[in-house]
């Protein structure tokens, strides 16, 4: 059964991140909540007389049957397929009726639905406001009943008379969504004039009479009167579209809106030889291969539209994947076919390198993680950036339209990424989200190089998100870059640059200090982890580095107690096990410092340090022979490892020993 977290801290609800974790998979293998189902819409018909022919099922309560309901989601023209979410009520064109505005997880985000009655057809609207004390302004839990001004309240009710029409004021409905407070009365082809029947929410009761079809009122407590209000104009800029679902279809073309710059990546050439992929034009990077009847498809129309190719200046590079796929091929089958429609593009063998780093950009940039199809394309602008990705088949006059999308702005790269025609509502908290979106890629494209060893690359996308918008995050990782490989006076100047940008960010705080710790000014280096502290008392990262300050201080005993601060917010934070495994074997708690040592492996990625400092500690407690295992897990993690080697020969030696003896 879904449920909320039960805790704040990390760590402390397993089976919550177990599910939340499993949710995110299956979102990146493309799973939805609701697949294709469509929306439904119910007509009410309301309760019928008893019909001999009809076989009604009599009402407990009286002689009228059971209300009927109809499906009329495909008369009404509102059976999408979307993954719908909310649902909202609102005459947004001020004729009379309920439109909808309706969002969905996927694209479109907003459909707005508009409802046309015929003009014969008459409503009220009517909007409430309470006195602001004795009952809520809005007058959320008032309730409004509509009759005809000539039925007497004394009256008894006909069978011919119009039902009774009942509304309640509410505050919120359906999932993260709000309807208009105003409450719209249809009325069918009825003239005839109409009072409200008011209950507050204080209880209070009050009659507004003479009320029109056709109008809207406003209604305020105490006052007796109703208000007209001129009907709304319908706001600008919204023009209709006839009602069309996209056919499924087996291509997909993404546009992206982050132009990430390629790392240098290399292909096999004809001769044999590795070479870089061309800048200065635009190209498009086809993977394909010959057993893909698509593909030979696609290639075939390129080949028979080079003349267009020219016209748009856009260059192709046909990459073909038959040495690095599982599929038997014949040998030279690539060139053949190539050949024999005399493809006049340049040509070549995809690599697993190239592939793998195309997989990774769009495994980035895509909430999808499946392997990308034959065949796939990539567009690159002349500047080397990634400006589109084509799944399936891809039509080439769109290809060609999208040649020039990488010169768009970030506003129109966002409407030109659209999988549905329709506007963007442009507003200042649009143009911000855009701006993070392309940011927050950019830094994900970054860490993700960093952690393939592709450093250079990493910092090319950190540089490139600098000239988008000067921001801390990108100074302050930029940095650490630099500071790892040992250029400290140029990791100095950006975090220079970042504290000027805002002086109060932990993490920038907390870089420095590991700046100051690898220049070996020590009390420098606390100075900026207590800083960091004082702002994100929580921040595990800052205490963990502070607690290796103090270690490096001689200071066992407080460092000690950091890491255990450390591990109470984060048990998992692999880092502060294995410092702490280290204390504790240095101050002779063996058996609190096996166990860390096993926490750090637990948690952490494969690391010889780890398995090498957890194997000194069994030879401390006189276990050789476990300490062999830890050694030759270190060794084999980091073969030119040379303290464990040695350590490993070491405790060979004493194991043989003991046998010995």
């Amino acid at each position: 059964m879904s449920r909320s977290k039960v805790s704040e801290q990390q760590g402390d609800d397993e089976g919550f991140d177990q599910a939340l974790n499993a949710h995110r998979d299956m979102l990146l293998r493309g799973r939805s909540f609701s697949g294709r189902e469509r929306n439904v819409a119910y007509l009410n018909l309301a309760a019928q007389e008893p019909n001999a022919n009809a076989g009604g099922k009599k009402n407990l309560g009286g002689d009228r049957t059971e209300p009927q309901f109809a499906n009329v989601s495909g008369a009404i023209g509102i059976d999408y397929p979307d993954d719908g979410r909310g649902l909202v009520k609102v005459d947004w064109d001020g004729d009379g009726d309920l439109d909808f505005w309706v969002s969905n997880r996927s694209a479109p985000r907003l459909r707005f639905l508009r409802n046309d009655i015929p003009e014969k057809q008459k409503s009220i609207s009517l909007r409430l406001f309470g006195n602001g004390t004795s009952s809520n302004r809005d007058a959320v839990g008032a309730r409004v009943e509509l009759i005809p001004e000539n039925n007497p309240p004394s009256r008894q009710v006909q069978k011919t008379d119009f039902p009774k029409l009942v509304q309640t004021v509410r505050g919120g409905e359906g999932f993260l969504s709000q309807s208009t407070r105003w409450l719209v009365f249809g009325l069918g082809e009825s003239a005839e004039p109409q009072r409200a029947l008011v209950r507050w929410p204080d209880g209070m009761q009050e009659t507004f009479k003479k009320l029109v079809p056709g109008t809207r009122y406003t209604l305020v407590q105490g006052s007796g009167q109703p208000k007209k209000i001129e009907v709304r104009q319908p706001p600008a800029g919204l023009r209709p579209a006839p009602l069309e679902v996209p056919a499924p279809s087996g291509t997909v073309r993404i546009p992206l809106l982050t132009l990430l710059p390629l790392p240098k990546v290399e292909f096999e050439a004809e001769d044999g030889s590795l070479r870089s992929l061309p800048k200065g034009e635009p190209l498009l990077v086809n993977l394909w291969a010959t057993w893909c009847a698509p593909c030979r498809g696609e290639l075939l129309e390129m080949a028979e539209r080079k003349k267009d190719f020219d016209q748009q200046g856009l260059k192709v590079l046909a990459l073909c994947m038959d040495s690095i796929s599982s599929e038997p091929t014949e040998e030279g089958a690539a060139e053949q076919f190539l050949n024999q429609i005399q493809f006049p593009f340049a040509r070549g063998q995809a690599t697993e390198e190239l592939a793998g780093l195309f997989q990774s950009l769009h495994d980035l940039l895509v909430v999808n993680d499946r392997p990308l199809p034959a065949p796939t394309s990539f567009l690159i602008d002349r500047q080397g950036r990634l400006a589109a990705i084509y799944k399936g088949r891809v039509n080439l006059d769109q290809v060609f339209a999208d040649s020039q999308h990488s010169s768009l702005s970030q506003a129109e790269r966002f409407a030109n990424s659209a999988t549905t025609p329709g506007k963007i509502l442009e507003n200042e908290k649009l143009d911000a989200d855009l701006e993070a979106l392309q940011l927050t890629n950019l830094l994900k494209a970054a860490d993700s190089f960093k952690q393939s060893g592709k450093r250079k690359d990493a910092k090319a996308q950190l540089y490139a998100g600098i000239a988008v918008e000067d921001k801390v995050e990108f100074r302050n990782n930029l940095a650490s870059l630099l500071m790892d490989e040992g250029r400290f006076s140029e990791a100095e100047l950006h975090l220079n640059k970042a504290m000027e940008l805002d002086p109060n960010v932990p993490d920038v705080l907390s870089n420095l200090g590991n700046l100051r710790t690898y220049q070996r000014r020590d009390d420098e280096a606390l100075i900026h982890y207590r800083s960091a502290l004082a702002i994100d008392p929580d921040f595990a990262l800052a205490r963990h580095n502070m607690a290796s300050s103090l270690a490096s201080k001689g200071q066992n005993a407080r460092a000690i107690e950091e890491c255990e601060r450390v591990l109470a917010t984060d048990k998992k934070l692999f880092q502060s096990h294995h410092l702490l495994a280290n204390l504790l074997r240095d101050s002779g708690e063996l058996e609190r410092a096996l166990k860390h040592y096993a926490w750090a492996d637990q948690f952490g990625p494969p690391q010889p340090r780890v398995h090498n400092d957890w194997g000194i500690a069994l030879m401390r407690f006189n276990q050789p022979t476990e300490a062999i295992a830890q050694f030759e897990k270190a060794v084999q993690i980091a073969p030119e490892f040379p303290e464990a080697q040695t350590n490993l020969r070491r405790a060979t030696y004493s194991a043989s020993r003991n046998k010995e003896n």
